[in-house]
C-alpha cells in the first residue's frame, strides 16, 4: 500500500496537511483562501493538500448557506468532517513521539515530518 492511500499516513507524511486539521480542528467552517493565507502554504501546494484531505473525508469543502456568485467563482469554506476527529489525535501523538526522540530522529526528519516543529 502507498503512503497516499491511507488517510493517515498521508497526513502524517505532509505538514501542510497536519497543518491545514490542526488549524481547523475544533473551528467551524474556515473561508478556503483565509486559512491558505494565515497557514503560509503556497496555492498549488494548498490545492493539492485540501484536495486529498477532501478524498480521505478528512475536510469538507463547501460552499456557505446562502453564498453567492462572485463573478464565475463562489467562495468555499472548509471544516474538518467527522472522521478527522477520530484521526487528528492520532497525529499529535505521532508528533509527540517524534518530538521525544528528537535526537534519534534528527532535525531534518524533524522538519520533514513534524507540523509543530
Amino acid at each position: 500500500m502507498r503512503v497516499t492511500e491511507d488517510p493517515i499516513a498521508y497526513s502524517f507524511s505532509k505538514p501542510e496537511a497536519k497543518k491545514i486539521l490542526y488549524f481547523l480542528e475544533g473551528k467551524p467552517a474556515e473561508a478556503y483562501e483565509q486559512v491558505r493565507v494565515i497557514l503560509d502554504i503556497p496555492p498549488e501546494t494548498f490545492h493539492r493538500a485540501t484536495r486529498r484531505l477532501a478524498q480521505f473525508d478528512l475536510i469538507r469543502i463547501r460552499a456557505p448557506k446562502k453564498a453567492e456568485f462572485e463573478g464565475r467563482k463562489i467562495r468555499v469554506v472548509l471544516e474538518v468532517s467527522p472522521r478527522a476527529s477520530r484521526i487528528v489525535p492520532v497525529l499529535h501523538q505521532l508528533d509527540k513521539v517524534l518530538l521525544e526522540n528528537k535526537a534519534a530522529v534528527g532535525e531534518e526528519t524533524l522538519k520533514k515530518l513534524s507540523a509543530v516543529a
